[in-house]
């Protein structure tokens, strides 16, 4: 499906964090299969040379390299994200490298 003229979602610093919500359904012989059902955003990402834009406009990257909280992925909970997220955006970075 195709979204005419999409609300672009900003960084955080630049603007709304505007969302669509995405349904997928996968169907075989009438029967439904599985679905899924989720928030997503819509934004152009470009690399200018060393300029970074988004949506068309120059945005000065303030990020780090993002490291694995934990080396089992699986030992780390969602509010450890949270938190870990939490404090780059209180440092005011709005870009991590993974």
């Amino acid at each position: 499906m195709l979204v005419s003229n999409p609300r672009l979602r900003w960084p955080w610093d630049h603007g709304r964090p505007d969302l669509y919500r995405l349904a997928v359904e996968l169907w075989d012989a009438g029967q439904l299969l599985d679905s899924v059902c989720q928030p997503v955003g819509m934004r152009q990402v470009a690399l200018d040379g060393l300029t970074l834009r988004v949506n068309g406009q120059r945005v000065y990257a303030r990020g780090a390299n993002w490291v694995p909280a934990d080396i089992l992925p699986g030992c780390v909970a969602g509010a450890d994200y949270l938190a870990l997220l939490t404090f780059a955006r209180k440092a005011n970075m709005n870009l991590l490298r993974v």
